[in-house]
């Protein structure tokens, strides 16, 4: 038998009487140690007696670890009174897993032991484990899986000198920015791309077989480039005439096509609702390749705005029928000869078109309460567009906030003008794409030191009024800088429907200097509440966008079929566009 268990015994035979016996007072005062404990036992006569009895200890490690063993059965522990002497010990456990007793605070020693246990616990919680070793196994994998991504990498630089490299030079349709989108077929087919000009590129291969599985893919990277030209051409659509005839003479004399005369009140717009959802659901179905490719962010919109055609390259004269006009719409648009300008002067009518919507008794807005504001600053650098958001613009100090730094495409992935010859205004539809970028911590300081005056505001008509900015520098990208925007707009629901109006206001000022004259222009543009999530959703197995089935994501509705709902679209489209006549 052990020795922990043979002084367990004789602690027990010791101070542990057998019930009937009388029991030893071997103690008379408390222990300072907190090891005692007080306790009643009930004697043969009936009488109560205090009895101190000492409590077995066994030495576990380093440190003091109590007994397993239970009190006797004629013995009954006494929760001691409030200021009593001895105190019930706590058990506890120390920072290392073992139990120990938690001294007693009643005396100087007690306390000193206490706070050297909160010093240990205090310097012992923030270390951390060391990470278990990984097997041999996984090393190894480790190991292999770097040579494999180094085999890999070799072929996104330069080709290797020494090797007998087959050579093949292309012509690409038109400028490529960078080689990057040619990283895959350099890694799935090991070759090596180079740049010789920003439209011709060679190509280097040890073996035909790669060569060939190349030259596969670059030409379908061509094709989709061919394709993705032709998308971003403006696509004219003729409204059917609601406010006119099929007779009726359209005047060509002016930029903007528009008819002779024109009725006030708007007849049936069933015909050009079906007509017009019709050819943007062909043009979208044809176009679905281009458009949901890549993993770019896209952002749809509906615009208003004015339609600017170059006449000088037609035959058409002066003036033609409103049913003739759609069969020339074929021989404009391929020589940069279509524009649409969305930017409208007289920018207060921004804020009679608000105070319109938000009327209650015009029952343009569903939920008047639920419109809200925004406001931001953009600097724009060739393709790049740096912007911030101002929050509180009439707070008594406005406060920078969600920096973005977007290099942006050009040119619109989709551009559908449907020209609206007995209306003031035309509209469009829109896709555009951009791509996020990091900014540099000298910029995004720069930036977050713009300082604003906030905006005078007395009441709703005043939600566009624009706060000023303090002058500013941005170092080395304000030399890149072309145009400064601040933009203040109003969203408001249209209706019950899922869609948005969105009326802005925007200053522009040329480069970074504020103390010339800026141009100010206001616009209003449509988008459903769910496109930025819907159109941006990705499938987990390929690389393109996912709208689902016939597109129902983006264009939702009661409709089975997509044209159906897109005429939901257009009905609301037109009615806006009625509205927007009142203030034209």
């Amino acid at each position: 038998m052990s020795e922990q268990y043979l002084g367990i015994l004789a602690t027990m035979s010791r101070d542990w009487p057998l019930p009937g016996s009388e029991v030893p007072q071997e103690r008379s005062s408390a222990s300072s140690s907190g090891s005692d404990w007080t306790s009643r036992t009930s004697s043969s006569q009936g009488k109560a007696s205090t009895k101190i009895y000492h409590t077995t200890k066994v030495l576990v490690g380093n440190h003091e670890h109590p007994s397993k063993l239970r009190w006797p059965s004629f013995v009954e522990p006494v929760r001691p009174k409030r200021g009593s002497t001895y105190a019930k010990p706590r058990w506890e456990r120390d920072i290392r897993g073992s139990e120990v007793r938690r001294p007693n605070h009643t005396n100087k020693a007690g306390q000193q032991q206490h706070a050297q246990e909160q010093h240990d616990r205090v310097r012992f919680k923030h270390i951390e484990k060391p990470a278990p070793l990984p097997s041999y196994v996984a090393q190894v994998a480790h190991q292999l899986h770097m040579v494999q991504q180094t085999e890999i990498e070799k072929y996104l630089g330069d080709p290797p000198a020494g090797l007998q490299l087959i050579q093949l030079r292309m012509v690409l349709p038109r400028e490529l920015d960078s080689l990057k989108v040619l990283d895959e077929t350099r890694r799935s087919k090991e070759v090596w791309i180079t740049r010789v000009d920003w439209s011709i590129i060679d190509v280097h291969a040890e073996s035909m077989k790669s060569l060939r599985g190349a030259l596969k893919e670059i030409n379908w990277f061509m094709h989709d480039m061919l394709r993705e030209d032709q998308s971003r051409l403006p696509r004219l659509l003729l409204q059917s005439p609601t406010r006119a005839t099929e007779q009726s003479r359209i005047l060509l004399s002016a930029l903007r096509p528009r008819v002779d005369y024109a009725m006030h009140l708007a007849l049936d717009t069933t015909a050009a609702v079906k007509k017009v959802a019709a050819s943007i659901t062909a043009e979208l179905n044809a176009q679905a390749d281009v458009i949901l490719g890549g993993i770019k962010e896209l952002e749809m919109r509906a615009k208003f705005g004015y339609v600017q055609l170059d006449h000088n390259r037609s035959s058409l004269g002066k003036s033609v029928l409103y049913g003739d006009l759609e069969k020339h719409f074929r021989n404009y648009g391929h020589h940069g000869d279509t524009k649409f300008e969305s930017r409208f002067l007289e920018p207060h009518r921004a804020e009679l078109l608000l105070l319109y919507l938000l009327d209650p008794a015009n029952g343009a807005c569903g939920f008047p309460e639920s419109m809200r504001e925004s406001c931001s600053v953009t600097f724009s650098a060739d393709r790049l567009e740096l912007s911030a958001d101002i929050v509180g613009p009439s707070a008594v100090h406005p406060q920078v906030a969600g920096m973005r730094l977007l290099e942006v495409e050009l040119e619109p992935r989709l551009n559908l003008i449907t020209v609206c010859p007995d209306f003031t205004h035309d509209w469009n539809l829109s896709i555009r794409s951009s791509e996020h970028k990091n900014v540099s911590k000298i910029d995004d300081k720069l930036v977050m030191k713009l300082s604003f005056r906030p905006a005078q505001r007395f009441g709703p008509q005043d939600v566009l009024k624009q706060p000023s900015i303090e002058p500013f520098t941005l170092g080395k990208f304000g030399n890149k800088v072309t145009e400064t925007r601040l933009r203040t707009s109003a969203i408001v629901p249209w209706k019950t429907t899922p869609y948005l109006v969105e009326i802005g206001v925007t200053t522009v000022w040329k480069g970074i200097n504020l103390g010339i004259q800026p141009r100010v222009f206001w616009d209003v543009q449509v988008y459903g509440n769910h496109w930025e999530s819907a159109v941006n959703r990705v499938r987990s197995d390929i690389r393109r966008k996912d709208w689902g089935p016939d597109m129902c994501d983006v264009w939702t509705g009661e409709e089975k079929t997509m044209t159906g709902r897109m005429e939901g679209f257009v009905k609301e489209m037109l009615g806006i566009q009625a509205v927007l006549e009142e203030y034209s």
